[in-house]
């Protein structure tokens, strides 16, 4: 009788031993699961972070495109409506009106000491040749081939990945004027093709002016982007930036 006490308090000890021992698991489990859940919560609010648009610097380079605030109420400008979205610290506008090609190097000197940029939340949007074009082959200012243009264009463009490599550069063609004495359709075209196939090989951003700013209205002067092409430039700006943050989250999941 004694002996099967024993074994009965036995038995029931190691069930008791059994119930504590689930119960520890279940405790851990729980911490693990809690700890996923924080973690992801985190990463949640490190995205939601990355993508706010104060986050985001976007400097302008180039000519009259970006720089339109000449040929349009300032606060209806591309500058000024980039700074209602993006907060006016955010935004550099580099841009002149009437830059060429051999302004480039000035404009991103200008970027370079300030290493703050030189980050994958900053975006650099170029705008160049199309006052090259009119200057070479409309006006005659200066007789130099569109593929010389370009090589001096390339070389530029070289010298900006080396000063910010980790930057997003997005570049951008070159609509057709409304102005019948500018509009050099051919010339236009084989600048943008150009443009397009420099930036698929260097895996760099595009962002088709020529696709979108196609209606007299977009222009003021036939030539400068006009207040309703200003906001279809900053429409296109935002969302190239917001497809180029989905991509790279894409890839982070992917590699996790």
């Amino acid at each position: 009788m004694n002996n099967k006490y024993k074994s009965m308090k036995l038995q029931n000890l190691l069930i008791l031993l059994l119930i504590l021992l689930l119960i520890l698991l279940l405790i851990l489990l729980l911490i693990y699961l809690f700890r996923i859940y924080i973690s992801k919560q985190e990463e949640d609010r490190e995205t939601f972070a990355l993508n706010k648009p104060q986050n985001h610097k976007i400097i302008l380079l180039g000519d009259s495109i970006f720089k339109n605030n000449i040929y349009v109420p300032e606060n209806k400008s591309v500058s000024a409506l980039l700074k209602k979205e993006y907060g006016k610290h955010n935004i550099l506008v580099l841009a002149m009106d009437g830059a060429t090609i051999k302004d480039m190097t000035r404009q991103i000197d200008i970027i370079y000491p300030h290493q703050k940029y030189n980050n994958k939340n900053t975006y650099i949007f170029v705008s160049f040749g199309g006052n090259d074009i009119i200057d070479n082959f409309i006006l005659n200012k200066t007789h130099v081939s569109l593929e010389e243009l370009f090589q001096r264009y390339k070389s530029n463009m070289t010298y900006l990945k080396n000063k910010v490599p980790k930057a997003n550069i997005c570049l951008t063609t070159v609509y057709y004027p409304q102005q019948e004495s500018y509009n050099r359709e051919k010339l236009i075209k084989k600048w943008n093709n150009k443009i397009i196939y420099y930036a698929k090989i260097n895996n760099y951003l595009i962002l088709n002016l020529h696709e979108h700013l196609l209606d007299k209205t977009d222009f003021t002067n036939k030539i400068e982007p006009s207040v309703k092409g200003g906001k279809i430039i900053v429409s296109q700006i935002n969302k190239i930036i917001n497809q180029n943050q989905i991509i790279n989250q894409n890839q982070i999941i992917n590699q996790n």
